[in-house]
């Protein structure tokens, strides 16, 4: 056990320049969506609380693990850069939005969510909106039938049939709130949650590429949950980071249709050559470029 440890770190040190490569390039990307979620790790004869965090764009995935979560991963990842940046309403991302930083687009599954988990409570209100958010998740589908995603067709196709739907979505809450009995309700939390969060859902009508949603981020989470149910914990903070370099760099793989298991033996050898830099072996690159000839070092069959 002690040798796959000692080669699982060896891994993640030699595969570390590729992945500064690859947070490098997620920085800079014109549309990220991010989340994060719990991952413990062990600590002196108890787990504590850590967190994975995950950036993704259209062509890559960056996990990234800290002890806490605050605003500190964010602003590591995305301090100083523009675009846009689609979340739930977790504070932590202020830091990277607003002025000084990039527009911020909403996240219209958890708007739905909440409001579908207190629909028993009045389903004659919850119903109707729930149906005008569904209007937007269907004109995505058009959209994406009609193979005009991010296009001004599609934009345009948001402002006939989105638009609509969110002016009719905000007047009810709208009526729904100005009459509230009961301010703790969870009805009125979801409510109330969805107000707040009123720009960034709008933000999708603005720009064809923005998402209305970030179940790109949500999706890649789900291998952590696995790994909560399977393994428990992260031995240590470091062992969580080496994990989040490896998963970013493999997942990134499977995105752009690459073999992770010939990615990363090819790479664990390549990266001491001499003239070879981290950006060759981001995934993409080494499809292009490697990939083509690579032929196993040793025959495992």
């Amino acid at each position: 056990m002690s040798t796959l440890c000692a080669l699982f770190h060896r891994a993640g040190d030699l595969v570390s320049p590729i992945y500064d490569a690859l947070q490098a390039h997620v920085s800079t990307a014109p549309h990220v969506q991010a989340d994060e979620t719990p991952l413990p790790v062990l600590d002196e004869h108890r787990t504590r609380k850590g967190w994975m965090w995950v950036f993704a764009t259209s062509d890559a995935l960056l996990f990234v693990h800290s002890k806490s979560r605050g605003k500190g991963v964010p602003q590591d990842v995305l301090a100083n850069t523009k675009g846009t940046l689609t979340v739930d309403g977790y504070t932590a991302y202020n830091s990277v939005t607003g002025e000084l930083g990039r527009a911020r687009g909403g996240c219209w599954s958890h708007a739905r969510r909440g409001l579908y988990d207190v629909c028993d409570h009045d389903a004659p209100f919850i119903q109707p909106l729930l149906d005008d958010i569904g209007e937007l998740f269907y004109v995505e589908e058009l959209a994406a039938e009609q193979g005009i995603l991010g296009t001004a067709e599609h934009l345009a196709l948001r402002s006939a049939r989105s638009r609509p739907a969110i002016d009719r979505l905000f007047r009810s809450l709208e009526a729904y709130d100005a009459n509230v009995v009961d301010g703790r309700a969870s009805i009125t939390k979801a409510v109330r949650y969805i107000l707040g969060q009123r720009e960034p859902l709008q933000l999708f009508l603005t720009d064809a590429a923005v998402p209305i949603h970030n179940n790109l981020s949500e999706r890649a989470l789900r291998v952590i949950a696995l790994l909560r149910k399977n393994s428990l914990f992260a031995g240590t903070d470091d062992a969580a980071q080496r994990f989040a370099q490896l998963l970013s760099l493999l997942a990134t793989c499977q995105m752009h249709g690459v073999n992770p298991e010939s990615w990363l033996a090819d790479v664990l050898l390549a990266i001491s050559q001499r003239g070879l830099i981290a950006e060759d072996l981001l995934p993409w690159n080494w499809k292009t470029t490697r990939g083509p000839t690579y032929r196993p070092y040793f025959d495992t069959t």
